[in-house]
């Protein structure tokens, strides 16, 4: 029992501390919200906002040092490999030059027919 007295003593004297204070009525809580709720909307425009300034700003930076037209359409266009091999350098496991012989495969191959 020596050991529950304290939790109980807490459980009284923030009772008591809960008792006095001052609760914001309905009203104000409503008033309140609506000043977080736009302040929250109105901070997100903002960094927003500042977001793509900057975003267009550094693209056009980038794009004029490297000499790329900004405003190109992008391609929606399917790229294509040449369907021949492709001869790619690379290493072997002792670190001496490899000529790899790559073979592109189909994506979506068409079954062929079975007599």
């Amino acid at each position: 029992m020596r050991y529950l007295s304290p939790v109980i003593a807490y459980f009284r004297s923030s009772k008591e501390e809960l008792e006095k204070v001052s609760w914001p009525t309905k009203q104000e809580i409503i008033r309140y919200s609506t000043i977080v709720v736009v302040a929250s909307v109105l901070a997100a425009a903002f960094f927003g906002a500042l977001d793509a300034g900057l975003y267009t700003l550094v693209s056009k930076i980038v794009a004029n040092r490297e000499g790329v037209q900004t405003d190109a359409p992008i391609s929606s266009s399917p790229v294509t490999i040449p369907t021949d091999s492709l001869q790619i350098e690379g290493v072997d496991a002792n670190g001496n030059p490899a000529d790899l012989k790559v073979v592109p495969q189909p994506v979506n191959p068409t079954p062929t027919p079975s007599n």
